[in-house]
């Protein structure tokens, strides 16, 4: 980690020191992730000016395995504050070391603004990106990735039918000052095993929060409960 940190240092007045912001270290089986933080680009002159783009900074995923070398997974770089614009948040949280890659939350590639939730993923050590093995969390990516965006915005309650992979997902929308608004999702696997999923409603117009309480299922049909109302569809027609 020291010898990455000291190949990746950049000699430049107005950027901040390159960091490891984020490690995992198995001592028993001798390897370690780690993440490295550094500023790549400013659009600035001074400490004091202030330029429309913002800090621009790289976040990348290294594994090192024995006295091997450490060998780079994944990078990501956005800018950063800038103006009047939110920027982007490129930040990488590592989650778990596997033996055969590295589980971490990316921030989606399309998402601008400060607040988002990021996709659990697994990136192996040949750099690709997997997805999650479990029906709640390809739920979680896939709502993150198709859900409308206004800058601020998060992934809120998800749940899950028990004993089925159906679930109901609700995600709020906001530009983070004068408007905002909740969208609820239902997802499914259809008998492929391909992931589905249907808009049950949203808040554009009221403005409202969308309080999710519940997903049960009587007779085959399955009803998801919010605060103000419920919504049911067969089973049987969702994973033809």
């Amino acid at each position: 980690m020291e010898k990455a940190l000291r190949e990746h240092r950049h000699n430049h007045p107005l950027y901040e020191a390159t960091s490891i912001s984020a490690k995992l270290i198995d001592e028993e089986q001798g390897r370690a992730a780690f993440v490295l933080r550094e500023q790549i680009d400013i659009d600035r002159s001074t400490l004091a000016s202030r330029g429309w783009l913002g800090d621009q900074f790289r976040y990348s995923v290294w594994y090192v395995s024995g006295d091997g070398n450490a060998q780079q997974l994944y990078e990501d770089h956005a800018y950063l504050g800038g103006g009047m614009q939110k920027g982007r948040d490129a930040s990488i949280n590592l989650v778990g070391l596997e033996k055969d890659g590295v589980i971490a939350e990316i921030s989606p590639k399309e998402a601008e603004g400060v607040v988002y939730s990021k996709l659990k993923v697994k990136i192996a050590l040949d750099g690709e990106l997997q997805e999650p093995q479990g029906f709640e969390e390809q739920t979680k990516n896939l709502i993150t990735r198709i859900a409308p965006r206004l800058g601020c915005d998060y992934l809120g309650a998800v749940m899950r039918l028990k004993g089925f992979e159906v679930g109901a997902a609700c995600f709020t929308t906001e530009n983070g000052s004068t408007y905002g608004y909740d969208t609820l999702y239902l997802v499914w696997k259809d008998r492929n095993g391909t992931l589905q999923h249907q808009t049950l409603m949203d808040t554009r117009l009221t403005k409202d929060y969308i309080n999710l309480q519940s997903i049960d299922m009587k007779d085959g049909t399955v009803t998801v409960k919010t605060g103000s109302g419920s919504f049911t569809r067969r089973l049987e027609d969702l994973v033809e």
